[in-house]
């Protein structure tokens, strides 16, 4: 029998964007409404990114998954083994920070990584990079 558990990510495809309950529309139980609901600018961060790069595909991660906020993945490349993961963290008022997935809240990434590579998004090894700070310090890192 399948686990009716939410998972730790939940696609958020850009035309869901559009409106204010896009996580209640796109979550099957009302765990997983909780657990993936926007905060502060979170949504319009999400907007923000996928208007500017429909190339990518965007995860909200469980907040309770110590998965960072999103996962960000570019879909351009047609084989999943050469795409690489975003995890992104945002932090209100700090600068910008590139680096590996290693702080506390991103503990878990490795297994948000494996549900992506689970649905063929990309492979099991692929390369992860954590982008940690504001909100408008992230976009501006991951629309160029």
């Amino acid at each position: 029998m399948a686990s009716l558990a939410p998972t730790l990510v939940l696609r958020i495809p850009r035309a869901a964007l559009g409106r204010r309950d896009a996580v209640d529309r796109l979550s099957a139980t009302w765990q997983g409404r909780k657990l993936f609901a926007f905060k502060c600018d979170e949504l319009e961060f999400a907007r923000a990114l996928l208007a500017r790069r429909t190339n990518l595909w965007l995860f909200r991660s469980s907040q309770r998954a110590f998965a960072g906020d999103f996962l960000v993945v570019d879909v351009s490349p047609t084989r999943p083994e050469r795409r690489r993961v975003v995890v992104v963290e945002l932090k209100r008022g700090d600068p910008l920070r590139v680096a590996l997935p290693t702080a506390v809240q991103l503990r878990n990434t490795p297994a948000a990584v494996r549900e992506l590579a689970d649905a063929g998004v990309v492979v099991a090894d692929c390369a992860i990079e954590a982008v940690i700070g504001n909100s408008d310090a992230v976009l501006r890192y991951l629309v160029n």
